[in-house]
């Protein structure tokens, strides 16, 4: 579900990310983050997910981002 939403919103911002250099993809990935957070807190399964303040948040999705481009250069 989780590559659904991120192909899906990656579709959709192709232009502004496109305008912006890639800096949409950062933002992407920070709100595929807060889903995540709300998906597993709402299942009820014990697990509790903490993303911290939005600056962490926001560096977490620095690294996914550069992660992703790294291994799209490998693969």
């Amino acid at each position: 579900m989780y590559w659904v939403i991120r192909k899906i919103l990656k579709f959709l911002a192709t232009p502004i990310n496109m305008l912006t250099l890639g800096i949409a993809s950062i933002i992407i990935n920070m709100v595929i983050l807060y889903l995540f957070q709300y998906i597993i807190s709402q299942l009820d399964l014990g697990i509790t997910v903490s993303l911290g303040s939005i600056e962490q948040t926001f560096i977490l999705s620095i690294i996914i981002t550069l992660l992703t481009l790294i291994l799209k250069k490998i693969f």
